[in-house]
């Protein structure tokens, strides 16, 4: 059985054990078999569970990443802020930020379960920086038909630490340094 997403909403494999407890629980919850095996990519509906029954099953809150192209307008503050945020990279392009404030950071940090956003949309800007203990990470562009600057171009590297999912670490790897 495979149920976790990867960038190519390719569905990747998951320890036995595991999904034999997954499908156990599921069947409690909702008794009608929401898994679907022969599925080769992820689609509405086939993982229906809240969040709170998900807390519920695992007994804690699930840390997340929220992955958004633009970001809320609480990164502006990590580019004012470098030394309280803990800002490195680069912050040269002024932040496209949207329009209005919509309140997603707000919930973010009213639910607790997001533990670092990550986001593009300015190309010239490569950064991340720690607000209300959320990691928030922009990063420039990763391939070469956006503009920006080629000393910024590639991608960016997620570790989470499997008994502590409060431990991320996050960098970037540039095409410039890979030889």
């Amino acid at each position: 059985m495979r149920i976790g997403i990867d960038i190519d909403n390719v569905i990747a494999d998951l320890d036995k054990t595991f999904l034999e407890e997954f499908e156990k629980e599921d069947k409690n919850k909702r008794n009608n078999g929401i898994i679907n095996r022969k599925a080769k990519h992820i689609t509405e509906g086939m993982f229906d569970w809240s969040s709170k029954e998900i807390e519920d099953y695992c007994g804690n809150i699930i840390n997340g990443i929220l992955f958004m192209h633009i970001p809320p307008w609480e990164f502006q503050y990590i580019v004012d802020n470098p030394i309280v945020t803990k800002c490195t990279g680069s912050t040269k392009e002024i932040m496209k930020i949207g329009m209005l404030n919509s309140g997603l950071f707000s919930t973010i940090l009213q639910r607790k379960d997001i533990i670092c956003i990550a986001c593009g949309h300015s190309h010239n800007d490569c950064f991340e920086g720690t607000f209300c203990n959320v990691k928030m990470c922009l990063d420039a562009c990763a391939g070469y038909s956006p503009y920006g600057t080629d000393d910024l171009r590639g991608g960016r590297i997620f570790e989470i630490n499997e008994n502590d999912t409060n431990d991320i670490k996050t960098y970037m790897v540039h095409y410039k340094d890979l030889k």
